[in-house]
């Protein structure tokens, strides 16, 4: 629910703010949440609470922001036109080789 909503988030803040101001903020935004849950569990609280789950949700929702969906909107960009669409069936194929492979 986060990434799906997160992701169409991306668009219009996407022609609003550009490229590069969305992947900085969307990697500061993964950074503080990934500082939040480390100063969590190093105060090593008693009972977990909420916090960490509002933390992996704000690390989901600033990826899908960011890293998630912008390299798939560029894609089209980095080749030419003439070997655009084996570029990217080549670069989507890969992807999924190293995720998942």
């Amino acid at each position: 629910l986060a990434q799906l909503g997160s992701c169409v988030l991306a668009l219009p803040l996407l022609d609003r703010f550009g490229r590069r101001t969305l992947l900085l903020v969307a990697i500061g935004g993964m950074f503080c949440a990934c500082a939040s849950l480390v100063v969590y569990f190093a105060t090593a609280p008693a009972n977990l609470g909420v916090w960490p789950l509002l933390s992996c949700f704000a690390y989901v929702s600033a990826y899908s922001v960011g890293l998630g969906s912008l390299p798939w909107l560029m894609l089209a960009e980095l080749f030419p036109q003439d070997v655009r669409a084996a570029g990217a069936s080549l670069s989507i194929a890969a992807c999924y080789v190293f995720s998942f492979g």
